[in-house]
């Protein structure tokens, strides 16, 4: 009899032991809809950064201005339930707003990128004395809205639109004062600027949501700015996405040109996007950059201001300075503006 028990309680632990296990397996393999940012490591900025007559002022190994990146991936149902100390889990409609897809959130990540490099070289160049004029020219395409007229038409990020219905659009407030005097439901025709050249498109329209009688083609813009930059910079992100290495480019071009060095042996992490007025703004995954800073051992951790007390958190013995501005961030550096 007890050996029949035995038996029975055995087998019984087998099965909860193989249910377990297969749930396990489950929860492991199954996508969530949610996204996991784990820590991605540092980058040495200036090997990506080519300006003339570079005065290399990178240090020694293992010194210099480095960007850090974030790694994010769908995290599955295990991992949205236990994602680890140094992760976080972020909600699928946070990152991917509006029903936007794992590809269109890439491409919006990889403007994001360009236009980074591109500020990054305009506040550079303005803070070592060069004029650098930026003009309006188009409305740039940021965000395609799933399934709106824009997207059947297949406009994507990066297209810049330079015409409606035969008027020229120098901003994107140009842009929706043209719409105004569109009926919803008709058709408009729109010049788009791309890398091939400029492309005929015929783009319907819906009523805006927030207001019927107003025509809508479905994307989110901004200023289109361009500008010929008096000095050759360069930039190869190495297959980086996203906006944050802004700061951190501008602060290498500033100190590769420059005639100060910024880095006087150290170690410097360099996180923030940055806007064309040398302004510093938040970035995501901030936690994991600084586990990544703290990890590498930098010196020297740059964040945006507001995030400096979560930075604190998980920096450990790595210095974390905030800043708002890009000039901030030279003084803090010992370095100098030019005069205006």
């Amino acid at each position: 009899m007890q050996t029949r028990r035995r038996r029975l309680i055995r087998s019984g632990l087998l099965l909860a032991a193989a249910v377990i296990g297969i749930a396990f397996f489950v929860l492991w393999r199954t996508p969530s809809s949610d996204y996991l940012f784990v820590p991605g490591g540092l980058r040495a900025v200036g090997p990506l950064v080519t300006v003339p007559n570079d005065t290399n002022r990178s240090g020694q190994t293992g010194k210099g201005i480095y960007m850090v990146d974030v790694y994010v991936k769908r995290a599955t149902l295990l991992q949205k339930l236990f994602p680890g100390s140094d992760a976080t889990v972020v909600p699928g409609q946070a990152l991917n707003p509006a029903g936007v897809s794992d590809q269109q959130q890439h491409a919006m990540d990889q403007l994001d990128m360009s236009q980074s490099q591109r500020a990054a070289t305009v506040v550079a160049l303005k803070a070592l004395g060069y004029d650098v004029p930026v003009s309006e020219n188009g409305a740039l395409v940021d965000l395609v809205v799933p399934n709106s007229p824009a997207d059947k038409a297949r406009l994507k990020p990066g297209d810049v639109i330079v015409e409606v219905n035969g008027t020229h659009i120098a901003s994107p407030d140009d842009l929706h004062n043209t719409l105004t005097s569109v009926t919803p439901g008709s058709s408009v025709r729109l010049v788009v600027h791309r890398p091939a050249g400029l492309k005929t498109v015929v783009v319907g329209t819906e009523p805006s949501t927030q207001d019927p009688k107003r025509a809508m083609i479905g994307v989110v813009v901004e200023p289109a700015e361009t500008f010929k930059p008096p000095v050759d910079i360069k930039i190869n992100a190495g297959g980086v996405v996203g906006p944050s290495a802004g700061l951190a480019f501008a602060l290498d071009i500033f100190n590769e040109l420059g005639k100060t060095d910024l880095v006087h042996g150290r170690k410097i992490v360099a996180t923030g996007e940055l806007d064309l007025n040398g302004g510093v703004h938040d970035i995501g995954g901030i936690k994991q950059k600084a586990i990544s800073a703290r990890q590498a051992h930098a010196d020297l951790f740059l964040v945006p201001s507001d995030q400096a007390p979560e930075a604190r958190k998980y920096a450990g013995s790595v210095e974390v300075e905030p800043v708002s501005s890009f000039d901030e961030a030279l003084r803090d550096l010992g370095g100098q503006p030019a005069a205006a």
